[in-house]
């Protein structure tokens, strides 16, 4: 039996969102709007850390290896979701 994979696509209006890990233990974005609620997840689906953005770039204590899973959320709504490779 073929199971079934969930694909979320980005509108173009969420493509300036950008996430990258500038230092050791920790995620940056970048196209957030305030009040979104950003949360990053370990590749293992634990969610690390949270926060709401109060300006168009937030910088994240996250204590995770390898890769983190970051989702941006806005009124209810998951509007992003991206994959990051921790330093």
């Amino acid at each position: 039996r073929r199971q079934r994979q969930m694909c979320i696509r980005d509108s173009d209006k969420n493509a300036d969102i950008r996430v990258w890990s500038p230092l050791r233990d920790r995620v940056s974005v970048s196209g957030v709007e305030t009040g979104d609620r950003i949360a990053v997840y370990s590749a293992d689906g634990v969610q690390v850390a949270s926060c709401v953005a109060s300006s168009s770039v937030e910088n994240i204590q996250a204590s995770v290896s390898g890769v983190a899973v970051v989702e941006i959320t806005r009124d209810g709504r998951t509007i992003a979701v991206r994959k990051v490779k921790m330093k």
